[in-house]
């Protein structure tokens, strides 16, 4: 079960009026993205194998103007990967035009965060059966002024603690009406 909170810090717009794709190209796997009307790419979704993945954003290492849009990047990883392995190992093909987060899960349960920064390999953390993720990175580049500022200016640490402090509580599998009741506290 992977759920998400599909909201921003930043702006109002992002939290309204999303839209469901449906996307079944020739030799790809088919799959479903939320997300805004108009866009090509993916911030959320889900693939016919069971793969799930979302993006939250991340700041940290330097600003670039070539690389992969981190909405391509996921679109790819629908279209081609079906476990949290293939997805691993796929996503490190490219070189990421900003830094962000993803969280990927399959149809096994295996859940990982993927910390992506311009310049730098994926930084992989397992998630096991519970993880917690917000929009501060954790790994190599925890310490970057960037990212700092984000810890001391947005939720992000606040929404960390209390995730990890509501997953904790939880007895046995969570339920969908778990991750319901999770999300809005």
């Amino acid at each position: 079960l992977l759920a998400r909170a599909f909201d921003f810090d930043a702006d109002e717009v992002f939290d309204e009026k999303k839209a469901v794709f449906l996307v079944n190209e020739t030799g790809r796997i088919p799959f479903a993205s939320v997300a805004w009307p108009g866009l090509v790419g993916v911030v959320s979704g889900m693939n016919r194998a069971g793969l799930a993945v979302v993006v939250h954003g991340a700041r940290g290492g330097p600003a670039r103007t070539v690389g992969e849009p981190v909405v391509q990047e996921l679109r790819r990883l629908l279209s081609c990967a079906g476990t949290t392995a293939e997805a691993l190992r796929i996503i490190g093909e490219t070189e990421p035009l900003v830094s962000h987060l993803v969280v990927v899960n399959d149809a096994d349960g295996y859940a990982a965060k993927i910390e992506r920064v311009p310049g730098s390999p994926p930084f992989v953390e397992e998630l096991g059966e519970r993880g917690v993720v917000t929009n501060h990175l954790e790994g190599p580049f925890a310490s970057d002024p960037r990212n700092l500022r984000i810890r001391a200016s947005t939720s992000t640490l606040a929404r960390h603690a209390r995730g990890s402090e509501l997953v904790r509580d939880l007895t046995g599998p969570a339920t969908v009406g778990d991750a319901v009741r999770l999300l809005r506290d």
